[in-house]
């Protein structure tokens, strides 16, 4: 299911909830209060309801529950929770409080945001990089340069192209394509198979710009980084969520740029076993 709205763009969460939900219900007649409550890992199975029409506040500890049902990220999580203290502050003075954090929050992110649950736009590695280079381009660019960078041939391009204007990632305006966000973030499922193969795709272009790049004539055009290094098994999520908010990071810094050019990162990190 496909929620446009980013968290940023909300002011009061129950609103934000809400909409979420009849979103998520009109994609799918499957999504009800309990599901979410299952997804949020919730006894009540019909709290979302409750928190919606105002008749039962959150905690930090549903707070954060609610979090996991909507699946944020830590970034997100931060703003969701800075703004329910917001709308729940007792007192003139707390809500200030609270209004303050969410505006330095709020310039530090991407107001909107597209998470994507196809599998369409991960089918192939090249995908992200040929939404980026249409980017405010006009529909009747040459292809061609396109084609030779990702190597795919123009009829295929123009196929995946009106996929990707039908599932919304892509619009037109003032005949030139824009991205419908300042990102599209994939829902993560560990078991799906497509996921893995994309992965494992990007991994395989790794190494080929290793060995044509780093070995071949062109090294200043990559860099590859190696860090081994010891932690405490209660702290491993920890360094999961510093990736992801550093590669939210490194999307808001690219949004404020001029960009010319698109570049590729990938990151692994995995335990050693002993």
């Amino acid at each position: 299911m496909n929620f446009s709205k980013s968290v940023y763009q909300y002011k009061d969460y129950r609103k934000f909830l809400t909409d979420y939900y009849e979103s998520c219900k009109h994609q799918s007649g499957h999504f009800t209060y309990k599901y979410f409550s299952t997804q949020a890992k919730i006894k009540s199975p019909n709290f979302l309801k409750l928190i919606m029409n105002g008749k039962r506040n959150l905690t930090i500890e549903t707070i954060h529950c609610f979090a996991k049902g909507l699946k944020l990220s830590q970034q997100e999580t931060t703003y969701f929770e800075t703004l329910v203290l917001y709308n729940q502050a007792g007192s003139e003075k707390t809500q200030k409080y609270y209004y303050r954090r969410l505006q330095g929050l709020k310039k530090q992110n991407p107001t909107k945001k597209i998470k994507h649950y196809s599998n369409d736009l991960i089918a192939q590695w090249y995908y992200p990089a040929l939404i980026l280079y249409l980017h405010e381009k006009n529909i009747n660019l040459d292809l061609l340069p396109l084609s030779q960078l990702i190597n795919v041939n123009i009829g295929q391009i123009k196929n995946i192209i009106d996929n990707l204007l039908a599932s919304h990632v892509l619009e037109i305006q003032d005949q030139k394509y824009h991205l419908n966000a300042d990102y599209v973030h994939i829902n993560q499922d560990p078991d799906n198979i497509i996921q893995k193969n994309y992965l494992r795709n990007q991994l395989e272009q790794s190494l080929k710009t290793y060995d044509n790049k780093l070995l071949g004539t062109k090294p200043e055009q990559a860099k590859f980084f190696s860090h081994t290094f010891t932690f405490s098994q209660s702290e491993w999520e920890k360094y999961i969520e510093l990736i992801k908010s550093f590669l939210d990071t490194t999307t808001r810094i690219s949004n404020e740029d001029d960009p010319n050019s698109i570049g590729q990162l990938n990151i692994q990190i995995f335990k050693l076993q002993i």
